[in-house]
């Protein structure tokens, strides 16, 4: 058997032998190799069956059985180069041989195996120090930037950890949240904390030892404001590269710049003839004891011209619609509802907050409520309130009153309940109160009421089913 032999073989002479058996490489794969190959040179020749079989049936060229993913980056340099691949040689050691060649493609799949992570991230130290770029770096080892940025943050890893990495005694991920650490000595506190543990500690456990606290960034606030206006401000984020996490930490710039931007809404909403405007920065909804003792006013319906008013109805009916469209049908909804007459806007006043979504609302138009008086003077008698017993049979009879309504309407219990179970609206907004607890419908003194059987249980005791 002739010994294999290292020659100079023309790119267009290659072909992928079917002896190797790898499944064909994704593109963006192919590309990266062939940057790092451009970047760093051909560091391993292919391996080439000189293939008697293939030759009689008009082939030709030499089988690549081990390096096929090299050989199409080669091939990807070359076209990129303008190059015909006749004029480009490659090294290949070639055998003719079939169980030499069989062989070496078995060894090439069986001992491909990654670089572990504690060896990469010394790896990409050593290239930096010699002042290699990150892009520079993912060309020469064939991966993403981000890749490479991931792991330079691991570098900056106190031997210990780095060591417990390579032991295979922490996971990548945990490596990674250990650096969260806003300090050595607490990285390495979290780290003993993490070896000792009789059970798995997960990196989000980690993270939340050592991460400050923060403002996570779907922060009603954060999303009205927009991340730009505080880091414009010089508003400093907590960004982790391994989780895609990240934090708003100067919560009290956060609060200036949100306060100042709703007080310029507030001055732009003065100028609509309001007699006051307020601010209401603490939630995500108006709080009922902000507008207990006010009166909202109503507003005065607007009809609308014939074409519009068809439109509206059309758009009402709709069962699906697009953003445009949904636009619209907002704009003449709001024409349609009408405003508020001038007398009752120099009296009246409005809200503004900032909901859940991050988007700027108004509660209103609200007035004081009128005050009762029997004469000229304010009547300060004082009211009084009814009977405890009273008021539960009120709400007894209330409630008998719609369950029996809708006793016939099924279907529309069905779509209530379905909004109550499926729609993310506040409790107090849900059309229906659920609870596995039965609700008395039975008021105490029950002289002339009628109770359905449908709504009572099996032994009558006037309570809901």
């Amino acid at each position: 058997m002739a010994e294999p032999v290292t020659a100079l073989v023309p790119l267009a002479d290659l072909y992928i032998h079917p002896f190797n058996t790898r499944s064909t490489p994704p593109d963006a794969e192919i590309e990266a190799l062939a940057d790092s190959i451009d970047q760093m040179g051909l560091l391993q020749n292919l391996s080439g069956y000189d293939d008697a079989a293939w030759l009689e049936g008009g082939i030709g060229g030499i089988g690549i059985v081990a390096g096929g993913r090299r050989l199409r980056a080669l091939q990807l340099l070359t076209d990129r180069a303008g190059k015909t691949r006749d004029s480009v040689t490659v090294p290949v050691l070639i055998t003719k041989d079939g169980d030499t060649a069989r062989l070496w493609a078995s060894a090439e799949n069986a001992a491909r195996q990654p670089l572990h992570p504690a060896d990469e991230v010394r790896a990409y130290a050593r290239m930096s120090d010699t002042g290699a770029q990150p892009a520079m770096i993912a060309k020469a080892f064939a991966v993403t930037e981000r890749h490479v940025r991931q792991r330079m943050t691991l570098a900056t890893l106190p031997i210990a950890a780095l060591d417990a990495l390579r032991a295979d005694q922490i996971t990548l991920d945990q490596a990674g949240a250990l650096t969260s650490a806003q300090s050595e000595e607490a990285l390495l506190a979290e780290l003993r904390r993490v070896l000792s543990s009789r059970w798995s500690v997960s990196a989000a456990d980690i993270r939340r030892n050592l991460l400050p606290r923060g403002i996570p960034l779907d922060d009603r606030r954060v999303k009205w404001l927009g991340l730009d206006a505080y880091r414009n401000a010089g508003g400093v984020i907590q960004e982790d590269l391994f989780s895609d996490d990240a934090r708003i930490l100067d919560e009290a710039l956060l609060d200036k710049l949100f306060g100042d931007r709703l007080e310029k809404c507030t001055e732009f909403n003065r100028c609509k003839g309001y007699a006051w405007v307020k601010i209401h920065a603490k939630d995500a909804w108006i709080p009922f004891d902000l507008i207990e003792k006010l009166a909202r006013v109503d507003l005065v319906p607007v009809e609308l011209p014939e074409a519009d008013a068809a439109e509206l109805e059309t758009l009402t009916e709709a069962d699906d619609l697009t953003e445009e469209e949904y636009a619209r049908l907002q704009e003449l909804e709001g024409r349609a509802a009408g405003d508020i007459s001038d007398d009752d806007r120099a009296v009246a006043g409005i809200y503004l907050y900032v909901d859940a979504r991050g988007e700027l609302k108004t509660s209103g138009p609200w007035r004081e409520k009128p005050q009762a008086s029997g004469s000229d003077e304010v009547a300060t008698a004082k009211v009084e309130t009814l009977p405890q017993s009273l008021t539960e049979d009120m709400r007894r009879t209330q409630r008998l009153a719609i369950q029996t309504a809708l006793l016939g309407k099924p279907e529309l219990v069905l779509d209530l309940l379905t909004v109550a179970l499926t729609a993310p609206v506040w409790n107090w907004q849900c059309p229906l109160s659920i609870s596995p607890s039965l609700s008395p419908i039975a008021p105490e003194k029950a002289d002339a009421t009628v109770i359905d059987d449908r709504l009572t249980d099996a032994v009558n005791d006037g309570k809901a089913m």
